[in-house]
């Protein structure tokens, strides 16, 4: 992937309900390079290359075109791109998330479609706000995809079997995909709350495969970033996924409801005492809300609420089956920590966790050892040596960090970025500087 690609992609602005902006840049690139592309009247954008609107069965990509960063408004009214900077393989912006989910799964999509003979690609709205644009997509477009490929997924080491307690794809796709996922390093195969993959595989009944887009573990942070070398390898992953996947049938998965339902992360809302009474008063809800986000890797902060300047210290836990449930509420009722599990009529399993911090993260190391079957971690400072889940290596901040943070947003001269680049890679065009000359 060009360097000057990604990182303009990731430049521009949007956030749910807003993404008009980031939507007339893909249209105008759609028209340079010679891939057709129309809106629904959601605002979805589809693209077509080739002859994959006539095939008998074409590859799907998808990725959605929001981000969570309220931070991009004033951009977005100026049309201003962002100032993402590069350090090696990193990009990043100081003072807010690069937006990498899914501005980076965007870039993979467009790439890939670059490279390729014939696909289709769908890129929805406002996934961040419920999977709104995903719920109302154009049925029709999806009427001759064989299967779908999602990037829409955070970290190295990491891919989706189920969303919500539903499978994405049968055994015999698996077969399939595994080994092509593996030769990418690809070998863990988590259950994800949600993402547009689980309304398209309700409405439409096709397998589907969501996999890491190159973005950081604090995803909807401040601190979120991405890597040009994960992306570059989704890229690849993507070709040979394309290459390897028999494009002969529809790969058709039914659709059942969950036994239970999963619960997902984030607050229920309800104000509780945190009892953080030996750490500094933060008075705000979102600067609550990103030390949490950031102490556990978690995204969503807008989930965390303070009522009358009391904190609330709350999450959820999400389980595979019901049997990680039982294990969970035995192994915490032992230990005497404050999770509550509930059960409401057999059907929804939930266990949320409130109160001490230290309870918290006691409670958060037996769900570890549960969900990912791994009995040798027993602390928290464990987690900092576990490979499979980086944002313990990332994610753990105290007070201080936030208090001594400096918010304020260093513009830069990308003007002055980009000439410096094009002297390194002398062949490199910038991507907003050829669009301005097909003007």
């Amino acid at each position: 992937m060009n360097t000057l690609f990604a990182k303009h992609i990731l430049s521009v602005p949007t956030i749910s309900g807003k993404e008009d902006f980031f939507i007339d840049c893909i249209k105008k690139w759609c028209k340079i390079v010679g891939i057709k592309c129309h809106q629904d009247g959601k605002g979805n954008l589809y693209l077509v290359k080739g002859n994959a609107a006539s095939a008998e069965w074409t590859p799907c990509l998808i990725s959605h075109l929001d981000t969570v960063h309220r931070k991009y408004l004033p951009y977005i009214q100026k049309k201003e791109l962002l100032p993402v900077q590069i350090d090696g393989d990193r990009l990043y912006i100081d003072g807010m998330g690069i937006g990498a989910d899914c501005k980076a799964g965007v870039a993979i999509c467009l790439s890939v479609m670059r490279k390729v003979k014939s696909c289709k690609c769908a890129l929805f709205v406002e996934e961040e706000t419920g999977m709104q644009g995903s719920k109302a997509c154009d049925a029709s477009f999806f009427d001759n995809v064989s299967y779908i490929l999602s990037w829409d997924s955070p970290g190295g080491n990491r891919a989706t079997r189920a969303c919500s307690g539903v499978p994405m794809f049968t055994e015999e796709f698996f077969k399939i995909i595994e080994p092509i996922y593996k030769s990418h390093g690809i070998t863990n195969w988590n259950s994800e709350p949600w993402t547009d993959q689980l309304t398209l595989v309700k409405r439409f009944g096709i397998c589907s495969v969501n996999a890491r887009n190159g973005g950081g573990m604090a995803a909807h942070t401040d601190r979120e970033d991405c890597s040009l070398k994960d992306m570059n390898d989704s890229e690849q992953l993507c070709l040979d996924a394309i290459a390897g996947i028999p494009c002969d049938r529809k790969w058709e998965i039914k659709y059942e409801e969950p036994k239970w339902e999963p619960s997902k992360w984030h607050s229920t809302g309800k104000a509780y005492g945190s009892k953080l009474s030996k750490e500094p008063d933060l008075d705000a809800d979102e600067d609550f809300g990103s030390y949490v986000d950031e102490l556990f890797g978690l995204g969503g902060s807008d989930s965390w609420q303070s009522h009358d300047d009391t904190d609330m210290c709350q999450f959820e836990f999400t389980y595979d089956d019901e049997s990680q449930f039982e294990r969970h509420k035995e192994l915490c009722e032992e230990e005497n920590l404050a999770v509550i599990f509930e059960d409401y009529n057999g059907k929804s399993k939930t266990a949320v966790a409130e109160g001490e911090l230290q309870e918290i993260k006691n409670a958060y190391v037996l769900w570890y050892q549960i969900f990912y079957d791994d009995p040798y971690v027993k602390t928290w400072e464990q987690l900092e040596d576990v490979d499979d889940l980086s944002e313990f290596n990332d994610g753990l901040i105290f007070f201080e960090d936030l208090d001594n943070a400096d918010n304020d947003i260093q513009l830069k001269n990308l003007d002055d970025d980009a000439e410096e680049e094009k002297k390194e890679n002398p062949k490199q065009m910038d991507l907003f500087d050829w669009i301005d000359q097909q003007k």
